[in-house]
């Protein structure tokens, strides 16, 4: 391992109170820096972010484009997410996103009924900069409920 690998970052979320009360802060990897920016930039719409209104995923655009969120209709997605990563996480290259949609039947904890929602599986392979070492990272995100069933 060569440099940044090797290098702590702090955890999404940060344990603010701890860090002012110079207490220890826990601290992750590389790897698991660029997985939490990356969950961070997926789950967050534009706009929503007050500090930088650009920061975020086009996915959250598309969620109400039903013809763009059916199952086979994946390149638009992946494009999305590529560039959303491209352009904010600069510690990996040669990035490729494979995404999948499909429906998935969720239960409703409250009220104990299933639904249909839309799952959005991405699979994130890139080379780390700093190192030339593979970066693999694979989520699932559920958007729009399709339908419920009573």
């Amino acid at each position: 391992m060569k440099g940044k690998e090797r290098e702590l970052y702090y955890p999404f979320p940060l344990d603010a109170d701890a860090l002012f009360r110079y207490k220890r802060v826990t601290q992750v990897g590389l790897k698991e820096s660029i997985n939490q920016h990356i969950e961070l930039m997926l789950q967050t719409h534009y706009g929503e972010h007050k500090g930088d209104e650009d920061f975020g995923c086009l996915l959250w655009e598309m969620e109400f484009e039903a013809p763009l969120l059916i199952a086979g209709h994946h390149d638009g997605i992946a494009s999305a997410v590529k560039q959303t990563i491209s352009r904010r996480e600069k510690r990996i290259g040669e990035i490729t996103v494979k995404a999948v949609v499909a429906e998935d039947i969720v239960v409703n904890r409250f009220f104990e009924r299933p639904s249909a929602r839309r799952k959005v599986s991405l699979h994130i392979q890139a080379v780390l900069e700093e190192s030339g070492d593979p970066y693999d990272f694979s989520t699932e995100i559920y958007i729009n409920p399709l339908t419920s069933k009573v």
